[in-house]
């Protein structure tokens, strides 16, 4: 990285929320700071929140002055007519069919071409023209949070820092080689970092727990679980070397495939179920299933967030017709049923031998979701009886301590002792803070690449198998490719 860099900057591109750290390169002892990022609000107003939604409205033009929507924090030639973060979220409830979401999912999907103009996905009211692609959807993102930096911080240009942006450990080679193509589109440095999101979350904990870390023994394995938005990521750390030291050295040695199964699933899985309480007979509209999504969030939250007495809770829908009384619609559903339906549903436990079942998954949003919605099921093929001394919890789905709970006793049931639950100081931003620290603490944790990669060459009319990349190097695998010539 350029020698001039003052300060080592952390982004975490997540599926549902983007957020900016950074931590002072001269000041290695100051603790890493979380970026507020000023953005507008459906009316137009402007919040300032430590995390930047990540969805993308387009307006229809006509709806707002020429102007209103500008922002100093993106260089856009002309009007803008859409918006990015909060107000954007707050649109999907309202025109669902005008906004971006799951861009960073659209990059890792084999099944279609991310360069190409598709989203808002299933859109029948904007024209390829007025569309966007997941990449071009990322590098507006990306883009918009160098324009934040830009404006707050414009004595230290963000192309002369030191850049790492995460990405999920089961991204393949393509889907990391498109994070970074977007990242330099949006004016980030050439010579920028990708760390994977479990890494960043080990480095964010070791970060404020060195010494508890350094007491683990030789071999003390532990397990992180990160569930976001939109994906559940799992992999096994194991700490090496005997002697005691001021700061743990630890090596990832199982990581699992690309799992999209999130939050998300949580929140559209509660809110079917209540579709089926309150209109029994018929769906609901594309206008009023965004509202209900929103009311099974909030239950699922405050249900979930924190222990509370059994009660029940009501629900209230509007029918959209003149009468506003009689075209409501309405249902009651109890703190144990939203408690089943999560637990149940997404961490059943199960015996150790459950393997994911082959179910229709949720397709409709043009995503291969999980078959299986079982976190619980996943989590025991990946494991396969591999010992877990530790369990640590990242991703803003794992906030209810009750889903912890289930997981720390289900690999307690599974194993015969109970692993130590840690989890990071917050984990909405424990991702984007574990990478700008990444700097200071760069070669705590070893990850090397968790599995073979080979290609098919010809030889003399022969097709053959080449290994391009073993399992367990340790390099860059964006050189070993290009080194390969692929």
């Amino acid at each position: 990285m350029a020698s001039e860099a003052r300060y080592s900057i952390g982004v975490d591109l997540g599926t549902t929320n983007c957020v900016i750290s950074y931590c002072d390169l001269l000041c290695p002892d100051e603790p890493a700071k979380v970026m507020s990022i000023p953005q507008k609000t459906m009316d137009g107003s402007e919040v300032k929140l430590d995390h930047l939604p990540s969805f993308i409205y387009f307006s229809p033009k006509s709806n707002w002055k020429k102007g209103q929507l500008n922002t100093p924090f993106l260089n856009h030639e002309g009007p803008i007519h859409f918006l990015l973060g909060q107000g954007a979220k707050d649109m999907a409830l309202f025109q669902p069919e005008r906004v971006v979401f799951a861009a960073k999912s659209w990059l890792s999907h084999r099944g279609c071409d991310p360069q190409a103009k598709f989203l808002p996905w299933n859109s029948e009211i904007l024209s390829e023209a007025d569309s966007i692609s997941p990449f071009g959807a990322t590098v507006l993102l990306l883009k918009y949070l160098r324009g934040v930096w830009s404006h707050k911080m414009h004595d230290y240009p963000l192309s002369k820092q030191e850049v790492t942006i995460t990405v999920p450990a089961s991204f393949d080679d393509v889907a990391q080689r498109l994070t970074r193509e977007a990242a330099l589109a949006a004016g980030y440095p050439e010579n920028l970092r990708l760390l994977e999101e479990p890494v960043a979350a080990f480095h964010s904990y070791i970060a404020s727990n060195a010494e508890k870390a350094a007491d683990w023994s030789d071999g003390f394995q532990v397990l992180v679980i990160d569930i976001g938005g939109g994906t559940t990521d799992f992999s096994l750390f194991k700490k090496s070397g005997r002697q005691k030291s001021e700061v743990p050295h630890l090596e990832r040695i199982a990581t699992s495939s690309h799992l999209l199964l999130g939050g998300d699933n949580i929140d559209r899985t509660v809110a079917a179920w209540l579709e089926n309480k309150i209109s029994p007979e018929q769906r609901l509209s594309i206008q009023q299933w965004p509202l209900l999504l929103t009311e099974a969030r909030r239950l699922k939250e405050k249900i979930l967030g924190e222990p509370i007495e059994e009660q029940t809770w009501h629900v209230a829908i509007s029918g959209g017709g003149s009468d506003l009384f009689g075209d409501n619609y309405t249902c009651s559903i109890s703190s144990k049923e939203v408690s089943d339906i999560v637990l149940r549903g997404f961490f059943p436990q199960i015996s150790v031998d459950e393997r994911p079942k082959r179910r229709s998954g949720l397709t409709s949003l043009g995503l291969p979701y999980a078959n299986d919605p079982a976190i619980t099921r996943h989590l025991a093929a990946f494991l396969a009886g591999a010992s877990v001394d530790a369990v640590l919890f990242a991703g803003g789905s794992l906030k209810p301590s009750s889903a912890q709970q289930r997981i720390v006793d289900q690999i307690a049931l599974w194993q015969g002792s109970t692993p130590l639950a840690i989890e990071t100081a917050n984990m909405d931003t424990a991702i984007s803070i574990g990478a700008s620290v990444y700097k200071l603490l760069h070669g705590i944790v070893r990850a090397p690449y968790p599995k073979s990669l080979y290609t098919m060459v010809d030889q003399g009319g022969k097709n053959s198998l080449v290994c391009i990349v073993p399992k367990g190097f340790s390099g860059s695998k964006s050189l070993i490719f290009e080194d390969a010539g692929l």
